[in-house]
């Protein structure tokens, strides 16, 4: 082979290897790939009431679990919990106000998929056949409210022969009634908190069984609670007997949330200390 032809095919040579090196210069990295979205939790739509939606009743009325803000807006401790939950299965929370009394029965009819509204874990709601209840996601119990400048009560065998009331569908009074006095006192029922109290001012009654958890009703109403709590009683929420998919996973996450201390963060938030369940 001539030296000219050497010398071209070493200078064609020589500009490939220039144009490959300035290509693979410009070249851009392969992108890494985005790790992917952490994956929804999937509840079957045949559990729901409605797809794509996580019907939830709550009372708005039993502060700091569900209450209306000022601008009528539900807050407390359940709304919290149940619109967290409610994210994490990739549903939009739809909530509906009813009386407390009306929320189990409604759930068992299937008008909701679940009930987030303080709902005491007792024996009766734990074996029902119509619902199912949720691991605790708070500890309880009951108390008995009384007047301000009502210094009658001691003991509870003091309220022997008198009259108590209680938000209907609770379990307050009946423990009272049935545990305490043994079937001596009077019960009246209410459909919510506020007539329940504004019934104790007006002595209508003589003293309030609720819920020891519940906010701020010593200073609005001007009670006191001269009586030690009763009953220690874990409160849940209380879902659909045929929604076996999302009872598991709702018990998957409420163990997340505490392991997490994310209950915790809630408790403090609405109470200002924690009620871990189990804890008196």
């Amino acid at each position: 082979m001539g030296t000219h032809v050497k010398s071209r095919l070493f200078a064609l040579s020589l500009i490939a290897a220039v144009i490959a090196l300035a290509v693979t210069g410009c070249a851009q990295p392969t992108p890494t790939p985005a790790a992917p979205a952490a994956a929804k939790i999937t509840i079957p739509p045949s559990e729901l009431v409605e797809a794509g939606k996580l019907t939830i009743a709550t009372t708005g009325n039993a502060a700091p679990f569900s209450f209306l803000d000022k601008d009528g807006k539900l807050q407390g401790y359940d709304i919290d919990l149940c619109t967290a939950l409610a994210d994490r299965f990739g549903l939009t929370p739809v909530w509906v106000q009813v009386e407390f009394a009306g929320t189990l029965p409604g759930l068992t009819s299937g008008r909701w998929d679940m009930v987030c509204s303080g709902v005491n874990m007792t024996p009766q709601r734990l074996t029902s056949p119509e619902f199912s209840m949720s691991v605790a996601t708070i500890q309880g119990a009951g108390q008995l409210y009384m007047r301000g400048d009502d210094d009658r009560f001691k003991t509870y065998t003091d309220l022997k022969g008198k009259t108590i009331g209680a938000v209907r569908g609770g379990w307050f009074a009946g423990y009272v009634k049935d545990t305490l006095l043994a079937g001596d006192v009077q019960v009246l029922e209410y459909p919510g908190e506020a007539e329940l109290f504004l019934d104790l001012q007006n002595k209508r009654i003589d003293a309030a069984a609720h819920a020891a958890l519940a906010y701020g009703i010593v200073d609005k109403y001007k009670v006191k609670t001269p009586l030690p709590t009763y009953n220690p009683t874990p409160v849940g929420m209380a879902i659909r007997k045929q929604a076996r998919t999302l009872l598991k996973e709702v018990n998957s996450a409420v163990i997340d949330f505490q392991d997490q201390s994310q209950l915790e963060k809630w408790q403090v938030k609405w109470w200002g200390r924690s009620h871990i369940p189990g804890s008196q």
